[in-house]
């Protein structure tokens, strides 16, 4: 309580005595404008003490200029001396909750903490709902491990017994009953909050800055502790992401690796994905699969291109009827009805002259199309495109008709998106299919493979011998 009441020259950090409290309280007359409080009584033990200005019964707070705001509670402490008392949670500063709680709020809920904020006309800047800081100021010396653990944030969920769930027909067809969550965020948007800029469920930063060092940096660890035993019946999975029923709109990427609008996060000397051994154990890593891509139908398009399972630069696996369809540059391998066809079939896109300069371009500006190529405007002029650089070229067995499409991947320094650039491509085909190009041996039709058959004599009888031997023919 800060400044002076007449009759109590309290200054915030004095004691507070009961008798004094209450007196003032008693007192709303004289005391209400710098008491807030209301009727009942205070009592010890004594001295109470408070460290901040309480407001309460929504009290105004005018801030003006750079005078930062008097919190409405301080319950600051300083720790010092030294606790040897076992377990991670056993020095609490504040505890708040329930130790017997058995109240009955069916359909609803009781919060133990609702932190909530109504901004209203007027207001700008940011907001934490709530903001954590633990802040290493000064070394020490962490023992071993098992010590030395900050953590912002931690969140435990537990149950120690049944909640009306049975084991007749379980992971069948009982389901359970009771549902553990160490932790859910969202974001949400009306119908009236038009025109947002991002809706991030949740954002996770690591800021290792320059001079500092450590062993494992993690952006987000998934991990069954030591005593888990027990794997879920029906679905077990590290990482999910799934729409419940009656949404909407779909995720136009479930993973993206990297944005437009940012700088490449994977280092020259790292991995995408990568599945590794277990580091203190000789067993071999056992999965059921890999990646199982079979039950999608990869029919859609999005905006750089479509029908493929996987993709890489100059080649992709599309699935389809038989099979589908591999293609590694000009070459593919096709599966038919009656087997499959080896055949050079696809085109490469080596050229792109624009047809249409569209508007509102910068030189920079990054541009796909959706038969996977993605060219950079490299002149132009009043936002106006007249060349481009190819940064990745696409590949088609049918390419597309001239002129095609590009969409503006990323916003130039003007905060603005081009539009309307068409070009002109120019395709190449394959001319070649080679078998067994660097193979020292060869086989047809199931036939052990032997060597290229040189020396052939002219006569009907050798090459009849030389094609047998390749398998090409019955002997």
């Amino acid at each position: 309580m800060s400044g002076t009441i007449p009759g109590y020259p309290w200054s915030e950090g004095d004691p507070l005595f009961a008798s004094a409290l209450n007196a003032a309280i008693a007192n709303s007359a004289a005391y209400g404008p710098f008491l807030p409080i209301s009727g009942g009584t205070v009592t010890g033990p004594d001295p109470l003490q408070f460290n901040s200005r309480l407001q309460t019964n929504n009290q105004p707070i005018t801030l003006a200029g750079l005078t930062p705001m008097a919190p409405l509670a301080n319950f600051g402490a300083q720790i010092n001396g030294s606790s040897t008392i076992p377990g991670y949670t056993a020095n609490n500063l504040m505890i708040l909750g329930s130790n017997n709680d058995t109240l009955n709020s069916t359909p609803g809920a009781l919060n133990y903490l609702y932190v909530t904020g109504v901004l209203n006309a007027g207001w700008n800047g940011n907001r934490d709902g709530i903001y954590v800081q633990l802040h290493a100021a000064a070394p020490t010396t962490v023992l071993d491990g098992n010590n030395g653990y900050l953590v912002a944030i931690g969140a435990l969920s537990a149950a120690d017994a049944n909640f009306g769930g049975t084991g007749a027909g379980f992971g069948v067809s009982s389901h359970g009953l009771g549902n553990m969550f160490g932790g859910t965020f969202g974001t949400r948007l009306t119908a009236n909050a038009t025109w947002q800029h991002s809706c991030v469920g949740l954002e996770l930063d690591t800021d290792n800055v320059a001079g500092s060092s450590v062993a494992s940096e993690i952006g987000l660890q998934i991990v069954h502790v030591n005593t888990h035993a027990v794997q879920g019946r029906e679905e077990s999975y590290a990482l999910r992401i799934a729409d419940q029923f009656g949404a909407a709109a779909q995720w136009r990427s479930g993973i993206q690796i990297g944005s437009y609008g940012a700088q490449w996060p994977i280092s020259a000397t790292g991995y995408i994905f990568q599945a590794v051994n277990s580091g203190n154990t000789t067993a071999q890593p056992i999965a059921a699969g890999g990646i199982d891509l079979r039950q999608p139908d990869f029919t859609g398009v999005g905006l750089e291109g479509g029908g493929f399972a996987y993709r890489w630069d100059g080649g992709q696996i599309n699935p389809g009827t038989n099979g589908g369809n591999i293609q590694v540059g000009f070459g593919s391998l096709t599966g038919n009805a009656a087997g499959a066809t080896l055949d050079a079939s696809h085109r490469k896109m080596t050229a792109a002259v624009v047809a249409s300069g569209g508007a509102n371009f910068a030189i920079g500006d990054l541009l796909s199309d959706n038969n996977g190529n993605v060219v950079r405007v490299t002149a132009g002029a009043a936002g106006v495109v007249s060349a481009v650089a190819i940064v990745k070229a696409g590949w088609s067995a049918s390419p597309p008709a001239n002129p095609v499409v590009f969409t503006a991947r990323s916003y130039n320094a003007g905060n603005t998106y081009g539009s309307g650039l068409t070009l002109t491509l120019t395709w190449t085909s394959g001319v070649a299919l080679s078998i067994g190009a660097a193979s020292t041996t060869l086989g047809f039709h199931g036939a052990t493979p032997v060597a290229k058959q040189t020396g052939v004599a002219v006569t009907i009888a050798a090459v009849h011998a030389a094609l047998t031997n390749l398998g090409l023919i019955a002997p």
